[in-house]
């Protein structure tokens, strides 16, 4: 258009530019009256493979797909996230909608929050993702004794810990210094020799190898000790007032579910632009981890011993029942055959 000098051409060519505008301007406008506007739902979940199905669901969009614009807030466990997500307990805004964390921890919350909070359903079941990792000269579960150990209070970490030393013979009151450590700190700590030992799970055993090298070691695996659970859970008030919303959230997940499956090799590639997380390392994990979302025997019997246990400990106060901790009926509405048999009338 340089060199255009005869004002009919310029005023040619600026109708042409305002026609185009103007038929561009009501294109947008009628895809934008056509195309409703996608719910923002805010869910706090941790940068494990165990929360998989989440990430991929984001990544694949999934969630778009099903009508929704999802933000998801990574925290180091699903314990901390817990204690951020509690701010939102009365309807305060900016909380999370959503939270996916540990079956144990998520016990925990519910009785704390008098069942304000609930499960939807487990997204992920495993053991022997649970590790416990220990300096090189402790051979056996008895050189423990009189040792200082890592642990996450409230946690499944602090579950494994205590029944691996029971069942050994140990008390985790009584035979061994126990010290609340967050993830990043148990791996840092261990190799400084501040702490003799942890619990947690992968990666952090991975982690602990990579900064200490031969002088730490895999001294268990969670296998004949705990069966994990990962659960996606939220208000109660969440299901009552929005159960089309959470559907479409169950229903992306399923979908990212079905993906990281048939596809581990994305996932690992997922997490290691995401989160730095070696490539082998995830699907060294995938390997370990089920991920279904279900509600199912499993994850009925896994929570009522976790519950038996809360309530040994004097940590539970309210009478453990599966369907006041799990509202299973969302889920049934997606896909009622991940849900037991004997399940909640819905």
């Amino acid at each position: 258009m340089n060199h255009v000098r005869a004002r009919k051409g310029v005023l040619a060519v600026v109708t042409a530019v305002g026609m185009v505008a103007a038929m561009a301007g009501c294109a947008a406008s009628g895809a934008q009256e056509g195309s409703p506007a996608k719910q923002k739902v805010l869910i706090y979940a941790s940068p494990v493979p165990h929360d998989a199905a989440v990430f991929v669901a984001q990544e694949q969009g999934f969630f778009a797909k099903n009508g929704l614009d999802v933000q998801i807030q990574s925290f180091p466990s699903g314990t901390t996230a817990l204690e951020t997500f509690k701010q939102g307990i009365d309807g305060k805004a900016g909380f999370g909608d959503l939270i996916v964390s540990g079956g144990f921890p998520a016990l925990s919350f519910w009785d704390k929050t008098d069942g304000k909070y609930q499960a939807l359903a487990a997204v992920e079941q495993d053991s022997k993702g649970y590790v416990a990792m220990a300096r090189a000269d402790i051979k056996t579960p008895a050189d423990l004794r009189g040792k200082t150990i890592g642990y996450r209070k409230g946690s499944t970490s602090e579950l494994f810990a205590r029944t691996y030393l029971q069942k050994n013979g140990l008390s985790f009151d009584k035979d061994v210094k126990a010290v609340n450590l967050d993830q990043a700190a148990m791996i840092s700590a261990l190799d400084r020799g501040d702490i003799d030992a942890f619990f947690l799970f992968e990666p952090a055993g991975r982690l602990a190898v990579a900064a200490s090298g031969d002088k730490v070691h895999y001294l268990s695996t969670g296998e004949g000790y705990l069966q994990g659970t990962t659960v996606v859970g939220t208000w109660s008030r969440t299901i009552k007032s929005d159960p089309a919303m959470l559907k479409k959230v169950l229903t992306s997940i399923i979908q990212g579910e079905d993906y990281a499956n048939a596809h581990p090799d994305d996932v690992a590639a997922l997490y290691k632009k995401k989160f730095n997380i070696a490539v082998d390392g995830t699907l060294a994990d995938l390997k370990v981890l089920t991920l279904h979302t279900s509600v199912d025997d499993s994850f009925v019997e896994a929570s009522k011993t976790q519950a038996a246990v809360l309530t040994e400990w004097g940590s539970m106060t309210r009478p453990f029942d599966m369907w006041s901790f799990t509202d299973a009926c969302v889920l049934k509405g997606v896909a009622s055959d991940r849900v037991v048999a004997e399940g909640p009338k819905c």
